[in-house]
């Protein structure tokens, strides 16, 4: 596995807090208390490791904002006492990856501890002894083994699995001769099998890793009891490995306490309930009607296909834990399928879908790859991937639960971004939605919550672009925040289901309902400069407020203080192209450009609504054509910086990448605070697009800084880089 770097851990961190795998401390931090998270990571089945962020320190618990650059004073002398603990302190010697990152003139330490080969684990603090100095790592969290991780780590150490353990009390009666059968029925069309036919069923057993002999009273493995065993057996030795097949009405999980449930246990050899949970399933989906070319008769399939099915609950029953005592869930709902089975993924979720696999059972993968069922290959995710893309359908979206030891698929059985879904998504044009937010949004009409996996499966996607949009969805108060941390996930907002109220966002009478908190922050500041008389005015207005008093309203604003096409559509609730084509006009207001923004002032009213817009428009894209005082200005900005920033700026392409325009506005900001008016006129940029897309993401990474931090809207607002503020000139 690849390994990460220092800003890929950063954002992690920053986005989603402390992992399973991102641990960060304070260089105060450094002495004995890391031992347990280095044997935690050393430890933990099928990790692959883990990572320390050493100089970092917890700022807040609430996002976006969790962490900042303390640094480590002396990083060779941490570094040193790192792989000197990693050495001697363990059962095992362990071998660290070390490396030292300079952020802002502070150093970070960022140690990879590799997972421990499984014939080295449990590995334990020496001192401490095997049962107290072993740990694994749970979440977010070191946790001390308990017999049972202890037994777990043990059997790794060996070499065997779960399903290969014999279980006591058990022996031939407990088989199932159907199952059997059913086993030779399906290999017999194999001619490599022809040996294994011959056998008699004791030694067939045996063969398969079933039984531990092939004598009648020996024991049967957990594998061969799953996979052969009577429905009494199992009930009796196994009774929480049953598979529980409900149906909800509806397209939420007991949303409505009116809404019934149905469900079907499943208990028996898997052999016999695979097949017949698989049409059980199939039957309940909706069809589609078909007419294949050439047909005279019509087919009905079912909307979800059934190789797909297939191998989701194939996929569930082969991987899932059995040594958690909880049943898999099949979860029939009117516009999906969700399965959920104990055991998360072995495979990390980045590399979900890659060729190759992982199964934490040797011989149930095994039988099943034998009769068909399985390919055993790591084929299973694609193929479903591929499917349900031909099929114009959602791509299964999974989720692995590492703390809670659990795997989820959801299979949605309808056409994505069909018509019905086009007419939905019209509620929320005024909004500008991107492709991928109304994907986002449509998802959650089906599924009733997201995360930023989904986010990222059903848009292909990275982490910081999913947590970005979702974070703009929930400020409109489409999404609402729940949970915390690595477990954070979102549900419908306050403002999901105003489709009607939304959509007046259009039309004059828009309404303030669908404000965010910023929004909301903002109008408060500014009905604080307004006289009362405005703000009496502004309370009073109705729906259906006719121009001419819209138009008195916006003057008594705008001569109280000077106010932007945004600002007034925020006081008077309307929507800001309504407020400049039809209002503005009669409002005799003049207009002025400071740092490329539009704000209307008491004066003489400007000439000509069409040079209104041509005015406009230029804020709205690149700035090409420079007045006789930008030239001048631009002139003297550019005497003050070096030659390699100039040089860097002159090569400056029209769409150059986020990371080029982010080094030169670095080395910008370097030498002097700059406005975002100086920066764009630099670089040829509309400043307003420089602040959302730059500038706002420059300061979230704490690369710059605010002159002016307590008051972010000041009217002299500059950029500066974090260096030169903390080291001035």
């Amino acid at each position: 596995m690849p390994l990460h770097s220092f800003d890929d851990l950063w954002n992690m961190l920053v986005e989603s807090d402390e992992s399973t795998r991102l641990e960060a401390k304070t260089a105060s931090q450094t002495g004995k208390s890391i031992a347990e998270t280095i044997s935690a990571f050393s430890n933990e089945p099928h990790l692959g490791g883990g990572y320390l962020l050493l100089g970092v320190e917890r700022t807040s618990s609430t996002p976006p904002i969790h962490y900042q650059i303390a640094g480590v004073p002396d990083p060779d002398k941490v570094q040193s006492e790192i792989a000197s603990q990693c050495r001697d302190m363990f059962s095992a010697s362990i071998r660290p990856k070390l490396s030292v990152h300079n952020v802002d003139g502070k150093n970070v330490v960022v140690a990879f501890i590799p997972e421990a080969d499984d014939h080295h684990k449990p590995v334990f603090i020496k001192n401490r002894g095997v049962h107290s100095g072993s740990f694994r790592r749970v979440g977010p969290t070191d946790q001390r083994c308990t017999e049972d991780d202890l037994a777990v780590l043990f059997q790794l150490k060996q070499g065997s699995s779960f399903d290969e353990t014999p279980l006591e009390g058990t022996s031939f009666s407990d088989v199932d001769l159907n199952a059997l059968e059913s086993y030779r029925r399906a290999r017999s069309s194999h001619p490599s099998a022809n040996e294994l036919l011959e056998m008699n069923d004791h030694s067939l057993l045996y063969a398969l890793g079933a039984s531990e002999g092939e004598s009648s009273l020996c024991r049967l493995t957990v594998a061969g009891l799953l996979l052969f065993g009577k429905s009494t057996s199992l009930r009796r030795k196994l009774p929480l490995t049953r598979v529980d097949y409900i149906r909800v009405e509806g397209a939420g999980w007991m949303t409505d306490p009116e809404m019934g449930y149905s469900s079907i246990e499943y208990r028996g050899p898997l052999l016999i309930i695979i097949p017949k949970l698989i049409n059980q399933v199939l039957q309940d989906i909706p069809v589609a009607f078909s007419l294949p070319q050439n047909e005279v008769h019509r087919q009905d399939l079912p909307v979800i296909p059934k190789r797909v099915i297939r191998e989701a609950i194939v996929n569930s029953l082969m991987h899932r834990n059995y040594q958690v005592h909880q049943p898999v869930q099949v979860i029939q709902y009117s516009n999906r399928v969700e399965i959920k089975n104990p055991g998360y993924s072995l495979i990390p979720f980045e590399r979900l879908g890659e060729s190759g696999s992982r199964s934490r059972n040797n011989i149930i993968p095994s039988t099943l790859h034998d009769v068909g069922l399985a390919e055993n290959k790591g084929t299973g995710i694609p193929v479903m991937r591929n499917i349900m893309k031909g099929a114009n359908l959602t791509v299964p979206v999974i989720e692995t639960d590492r703390l809670k030891d659990e795997f989820r698929l959801r299979l949605l059985s309808h056409h994505f971004l069909g018509d019905e879904d086009i007419r939905w998504l019209s509620q929320f044009r005024s909004l500008g939605l991107s492709p991928m937010e109304a994907r986002a949004l449509i998802m959650l009409r089906e599924a009733k919550e997201i995360d930023n996996a989904a986010y990222r499966q059903i848009n292909h996607t990275d982490v910081h672009t999913a947590s970005k949009d979702l974070r703009r969805l929930r400020d409109l108060g489409l999404l609402e925040t729940k949970g915390g941390g690595a477990a954070v996930h979102y549900v419908e907002g306050p403002n999901f289901g105003a489709g009607p109220a939304v959509k007046r966002q259009l039309r004059p009478e828009a309404i303030s309902s669908v404000l965010s908190q910023s929004q909301r922050q903002e109008l408060a500041s500014l009905r604080k400069e307004l006289p009362q008389d405005v703000l009496d005015s502004i309370d009073g207005l109705k729906k259906k407020a006719a121009r001419e008093v819209l138009a008195k309203i916006v003057r008594e604003a705008c001569i109280a203080r000077p106010m932007t096409v945004d600002e007034l559509g925020l006081l008077l609730s309307r929507h800001p192209k309504h407020i400049l084509k039809r209002i503005l006009p009669h409002a005799d207001l003049c207009r002025e450009r400071i740092n490329g923004i539009t704000y209307f002032g008491d004066g003489d009213p400007t000439v000509g609504r069409r040079k209104k817009r041509a005015d406009l428009k230029s804020s709205v894209g690149v700035s090409v054509e420079l007045t006789d005082q930008q030239r001048q200005e631009l002139y003297l900005l550019r005497q003050e910086l070096p030659e390699g920033v100039l040089s860097a700026i002159d090569e400056l392409k029209k769409r150059a990448s986020p990371d080029v325009l982010e080094g030169i506005i670095l080395g910008i900001c370097g030498v002097r605070p700059m406005t975002s008016y100086e920066i764009g006129l630099l670089l040829s940029r509309n400043p307003e697009h420089l602040r959302n897309r730059n500038l706002r993401r420059m300061l979230y990474l704490k690369k710059l800084a605010y002159t002016h931090p307590e008051e972010p809207k000041h009217p002299k607002q500059s950029y500066v880089t974090v260096s030169r503020l903390s080291n001035p000139v």
